[in-house]
């Protein structure tokens, strides 16, 4: 009964929302710290912190089944830990923090690109299988850990029986067509609707700012939020495939950790670490430093790569749609910034984009 309860959808949408809460709201904490510590200092502690939070919680080594599952750990600690951050931060360095949040919750579209390219890829050496008469294997085909528009618009589960031989080929195509094109069409349309809102919510405040940033480093630092969200939709696409290999989430995400941390080690070198340890006995610097390594990074990324694991990579990623939402409404409430017709407006089209593209 508990490994059914805990492998739910509800469940996972759950564990989504309550991450996406929790990092809607570490802006503030994150920008308290960094009064005392520099970016790379931060990420480091933060991820230190989940790291020994992990270990105190399963203090015994997770060992991996083949060596080559070693290289998606890699992939994904430099991915998800390191580079995701690293390019966030410092294109909030270059460009204004709207600028940001909205080209960062682009990542739902590079998952789902990604996705389907294999998913061609996979049904172009299946349809080459299907030549071989000797080929006896399930023509129900996975991606990275996801069940393709193939599978699933066939509404039967992995592993099940063919489609018999009477029934002819080239019909069941059409039919995984049709329902692949609908499928996207539904999710470009959330997505369309949710970009609108998180514009919408995201610009009123910024206009100004945005006006005093030279072009070059406008475009640079709009870049290099493109490239996170690349970075972290590939990272959440590895993220299931280490699930779908059968490794528990509390382990795999500290060994994603751990190499994240030693991804930093060659920033560290040449940005250098001389943090101010005096600074952590100040408890608004400790406390929120606490916050971010043990709820936003140890806790957090053990839901969401439980949610990957329930949900699949992209009804899991399209989440971050809501992080805007949960910074205005923070904002509102402990900073007291205003929330105007316009940012209403913006929030309601993110959630409706959001409903949009997690339906079925």
């Amino acid at each position: 009964m508990k490994s059914t309860l805990f492998q739910s959808s509800g469940i996972g949408h759950l564990f989504a929302l309550i991450t996406i809460i929790v990092w809607g709201v570490t802006f503030v904490e994150t920008k308290v710290v960094l009064t005392a510590f520099t970016p790379i200092e931060v990420l480091f502690f933060r991820f230190a912190l989940g790291y020994v939070a992990l270990w105190a919680i399963m203090p015994h080594p997770m060992m991996v089944a083949q060596r080559k599952d070693e290289l998606l750990f890699v992939i994904a600690g430099a991915m998800g830990v390191t580079l995701y951050f690293l390019m966030e931060n410092i294109a909030l360095t270059y460009t204004t923090a709207s600028n940001v949040g909205i080209i960062v919750a682009t990542a739902p579209l590079f998952t789902a690109i990604f996705l389907w390219v294999a998913a061609r890829v996979s049904r172009q050496r299946k349809a080459q299988r299907a030549t071989d008469p000797s080929n006896s294997q399930d023509n129900r085909e996975c991606v990275f850990g996801e069940p393709t528009v193939s599978a699933m618009a066939m509404n039967m589960p992995l592993g099940s029986a063919a489609e018999t031989p009477e029934t002819p080929e080239i019909s069941g195509t059409l039919e995984e067509r049709r329902a692949e094109m609908f499928q996207l069409v539904r999710f470009l349309i959330g997505f369309v609707i949710a970009m609108a809102g998180i514009a919408c919510a995201s610009l009123t405040g910024d206009a100004a700012a945005f006006l005093h940033i030279a072009p070059f480093e406008n475009a640079f630092g709009c870049l290099l939020a493109l490239g996170a969200a690349i970075v972290w939709a590939v990272y959440n696409i590895f993220s299931k495939t280490i699930s779908n290999h059968g490794y528990g989430v509390i382990g795999a995400t500290r060994r994603i950790f751990f190499w994240g941390l030693l991804f930093m080690l060659p920033a560290l070198a040449v940005v250098g670490f001389q943090p101010d340890w005096q600074a952590l006995l100040r408890p608004e610097i400790g406390g929120n430093l606490l916050f971010l390594g043990l709820v936003a990074s140890a806790l957090c990324y053990v839901l969401w790569n439980k949610s990957i694991s329930i949900l699949g990579s992209v009804k899991t990623v399209t989440y971050l749609y809501l992080v805007p939402v949960v910074d205005v409404i923070a904002s509102a409430l402990v900073l007291g910034e205003p929330i105007t017709p316009l940012i209403a407006l913006g929030l309601g089209l993110a959630i409706a984009g959001l409903l949009i593209s997690e339906r079925n």
